[in-house]
């Protein structure tokens, strides 16, 4: 392939990595990107195509302005941000150039516009497919500005873009290992480059919702629920997994009118921040305390997600809040991802203690306008003289087991939706078990409210980690009972349902990826402050350790052949002796050469050739350059400097073996190099 066509086709391909990059933020549509892709493909025949006046030279010259106009509309009516509404102008932009790239400076702009688009792109997305992307255009943008360098260095007159011979293997080669270095310092900048204290940048939202959990359940819902797989947080538990079913508590609701619930109280109270970054929330109750690290995704709610009972948070900003029924809320802001430390406690609030307050308690009995059926149904369940916990268990073990559990429901005709459960279809999803265990409760005396959240997760062996997923969504019961607290109670069947299931399509493979996933997120978007000082805790005590082991070795040595130290100080100083005598001699067998000069004889001699002639060659200046600058002072004598210069070029970065009847004409034609400037 020629020079030419080898260039054109690396800035397509870094250009079409800036597309995949920009698809991977889910803010270009399936009919956008699959446009782009033919358009960027097209791009190849740009050349031809224009030439047959496709597309006309007129639209053309008014496409910039076009898109101009259309970033401006899509930031006003479209964009969620003006960062989407810019990565698609770079998308537009991107598309321009790969059809109209004619000169030098077209084609720099193109490698400009292609690397803006993947910095664009690491802002709005946290995808691991990124990785292999920004990796891909790490290596496409050295080939490009490589073979760009080389493009302006040559010669007027050079035709360098017909030549087969500088883009080689070895070119590539080549510049693959100085991409290979360029990374791994730029690992080492990751890792040493400082960082604020933790927390979370709220910025960029709308990135997420989640289905099934919502700070106002109704049970008008009808129709086919579906399910999505989607992970909503990732979970490890560094002191161990606790036993049991978790219950990822969100949101308490005490107020139900007939067909939703829903917060009496907004009040939020603001939590403590200490100086550490840790947050109290409760007092601990128990001596159970297990401790949970969270990977929260981006949702479209504040509220904050833990196991069991919270009574403490760390490594979220200041500005946390609470309500009366225990939720705990994120500052104002945008959704994105975010890492935190949850300390729980399963012992329930209120646990040892009396009744509640009377108007708390008060709230949490009263009912709508419903049929006198249900709490006569409840009456019947519980039976005579049954204690609140007796009652509770009961109505739960009845509902689990004398219902089904449906995530497909159709509107009752004549009645209500809560009556038609009980008394009726006899199946539905949790808000409605959820909703009628509340509701018989409170019938009954017994203060009850309904929380949201999420139900324990699958656990990944690769990870060792939970994944709670969208899927997972739950509404459950808590009932207070007096002496015990706020009792979890939950008369869904869910768990016959979830075991019916079928299993992944993919697997372990899916595992594998989760586990991809959440190192990605953990250990790349979420190194934080903290991780970067347990690294250096960790090389540190690393190197304490060796250097304590080589002592301890020294001296073991020392002990055991105290007779033997001059003799192997004599071995250490003839094994340095002789790597100095190899050095020597290896710099003798070496031809000097002048400094500066590259290891290719017949440009050594060039040079030695025009420096007699009073034409030096100075540092800052590159070979192509001093050949102009030679053949322009000295005259057309000097001619064969520029044939040797390019293959100079080809030999020392074009990876090119000349075979010795090259190298012998590059010699005489060096030799040919006149001594002194022509009178």
């Amino acid at each position: 392939m020629t020079f030419g066509s080898t260039l054109k086709l690396v800035l397509l391909l870094l250009a079409g990595d800036g597309l995949v990059a920009l698809w991977l933020t889910g803010e270009l549509s399936l009919l956008l990107g699959t446009a782009a892709a033919l358009l960027l493909l097209l791009g190849w025949w740009a050349e031809p195509l224009l030439a047959r006046g496709f597309p006309s030279a007129p639209l053309l010259a008014v496409i910039p302005g076009l898109l101009a106009a259309a970033a401006i509309l899509d930031f006003l009516f479209v964009a969620e941000t003006l960062l989407i509404a810019a990565a698609r102008l770079l998308l537009g932009l991107m598309l321009y150039m790969c059809w109209t790239m004619r000169t030098p400076a077209d084609r720099w702009r193109l490698v400009i516009l292609s690397l803006m688009a993947m910095v664009a792109a690491a802002a709005l997305t946290t995808r691991p497919a990124y990785l292999a992307a920004f990796a891909a255009a790490g290596l496409l943008a050295i080939w490009s500005l490589a073979l760009l360098h080389l493009e302006g260095e040559a010669p007027a007159g050079a035709a360098l873009s017909a030549r087969r011979d500088v883009a080689t293997a070895g070119f590539f080669l080549g510049t693959g290992l100085l991409a290979l270095t360029a990374f791994a310092l730029t690992a080492l900048f990751f890792v040493l480059l400082p960082r604020p204290g933790g927390g979370v940048a709220l910025g960029r939202g709308g990135s997420g919702s989640v289905t099934g959990f919502t700070e106002r359940v109704t049970l008008a819902t009808f129709g086919r629920l579906t399910q999505d797989d989607a992970v909503v947080l990732w979970v490890t538990f560094p002191d161990g997994q606790p036993g049991g079913r978790l219950y990822w508590r969100g949101l308490a609701l005490d107020v139900f009118d007939g067909e939703a619930w829903h917060q009496s109280d907004p009040r939020r109270f603001l939590l403590p921040h200490l100086p550490d970054g840790f947050t109290p929330v409760a007092q601990p109750r128990s001596a159970r305390i297990f401790r949970q690290e969270i990977l929260r995704e981006a949702l479209n709610t504040r509220v904050l997600f833990g196991a069991a009972w919270p009574v403490g948070l760390s490594g979220l900003p200041p500005g946390l809040t609470r309500d009366a029924g225990g939720a705990l809320y994120l500052p104002a802001g945008h959704a994105v991802p975010l890492q935190y430390v949850a300390l729980s406690d399963p012992a329930p609030p209120g646990q040892g203690e009396g009744n509640l307050p009377a108007a708390v308690r008060e709230r949490h009995l009263r009912l709508p306008r419903l049929d006198p059926a249900i709490a006569a149904l409840a009456r019947e369940v519980t039976g005579e003289g049954a204690t609140p916990a007796e009652a509770a268990s009961r109505l739960e073990a009845y509902l689990s087991t004398q219902f089904t559990y449906s995530l497909d429901l159709t509107r009752p005709a004549g009645r209500g939706i809560l009556e038609d459960f009980l008394f009726g279809r006899r199946e539905g999803y949790c808000e409605l078990f959820a909703t009628a265990l509340a509701v018989m409760l409170r019938s009954q005396g017994v203060p009850a409210r309904l929380v949201v959240g999420y139900l324990d997760g699958a656990w990944n062996e690769y990870g060792e980690h939970l994944a709670v997923r969208q899927r997972d969504a739950h509404t459950w019961v808590e009932a207070f009972l007096v002496g015990e607290g706020w009792r979890t109670f939950d008369p869904s069947p869910r768990a016959t349902f979830d075991a019916a299931r079928p299993a992944p399509l993919l697997g372990a493979a899916g595992q594998y990826l989760d586990f991809v996933w959440l190192r990605w997120n953990r250990y790349v978007v979420g190194f934080s402050a903290a991780d970067q000082f347990g690294l250096a805790f960790r090389v540190r005590a690393r190197s304490l350790a060796w250097r304590e082991g080589i002592g301890r070795g020294w001296d073991r040595l020392r002990a055991a052949a105290p007779l033997a130290r001059p003799g192997l100080l004599l071995v250490l100083a003839a094994g340095a002796g002789t790597a100095g005598l190899l050095l020597w001699r290896r710099r003798q067998s070496t031809p000097t050469r002048l400094p500066g000069a590259p290891r290719v004889p017949f440009y050594l001699l060039a040079l030695r050739r025009v420096r007699r002639a009073g034409f030096q060659k100075p540092p800052g200046l590159t070979a192509a350059e001093f050949a102009e600058r030679v053949m322009k002072q000295g005259g057309e004598s000097f001619a064969p400097l520029r044939e040797l210069t390019l293959a100079y070029y080809a030999t020392r970065f074009g990876g090119v073996r000349l075979s010795p009847d090259d190298v012998g004409r590059l010699l005489a034609l060096a030799r040919a190099l006149p001594r002194r400037l022509p009178r």
